[in-house]
């Protein structure tokens, strides 16, 4: 008899999204929105509908690998999660005691800065810092030119917007890329607000 279990999605979007997951005999059957959601209104994306297909997946590394044969090679053998641990920690140990914690590169981007970054970024303050960049080529960009056009966004609540009474969508379709914003876009339009699109599609 399957069970559902509550879960969040942790990828890239300030939704959140509340998940049921359905597992049954120990494995994901399904993922569904949560109904409950004041945000996501039980709707998600095709990228949390897919989450059974990313753990279940061909390509998916089920358990550490090292690599044994030249870079480039493709040779690796399987070791244990306690092999694997103990070889990153004397690698990090080793840097940090001899070139301190900044001679270590901490960079993620795509796809990951909700829920999973901000738990890695507290590993690397326990490990004394770190260094990384600023900003990537996606939404930092994205966010340069809206600073350059408007000046600094201080905005309001995602709900807020269905307050609005004219929206501006510029170069993005919320239908397909931001799917737990078209509740409160369908709602301002239901309330009169004017929508104007800019694209080039």
């Amino acid at each position: 008899m399957p069970k559902t279990i509550n879960s969040v999605c942790p990828k890239d979007c300030f939704g959140s999204c509340s998940l049921e997951v359905e597992v049954e005999k120990g494995k994901v059957i399904k993922v569904r929105g949560n109904r409950n959601s004041p945000v996501s209104q039980g709707r998600i994306c095709s990228k949390g509908k897919n989450y059974p297909n990313l753990v279940y997946g061909p390509e998916r590394l089920l358990y550490p690998l090292q690599r044994i044969g030249e870079r480039g090679k493709s040779e690796f053998k399987r070791i244990s999660w306690e092999q694997a641990l103990n070889i990153i920690y004397e690698k990090l140990r080793g840097l940090r005691e001899r070139y301190g914690p900044e001679s270590v590169l901490y960079y993620v981007r795509f796809a990951n800065l909700g829920v999973m970054k901000n738990c890695a970024y507290s590993f690397w303050y326990q490990f004394g810092g770190f260094t990384s960049t600023y900003g990537g080529l996606c939404d930092s960009a994205a966010q340069e030119a809206i600073n350059l056009t408007y000046g600094k966004v201080k905005h309001n609540k995602i709900s807020d917007l269905e307050n609005s009474k004219l929206i501006i969508l510029w170069g993005t379709n919320p239908a397909y890329t931001n799917i737990h914003l078209m509740h409160y876009l369908n709602k301002a339009l239901d309330q009169g607000a004017k929508l104007i699109s800019i694209d080039i599609r």
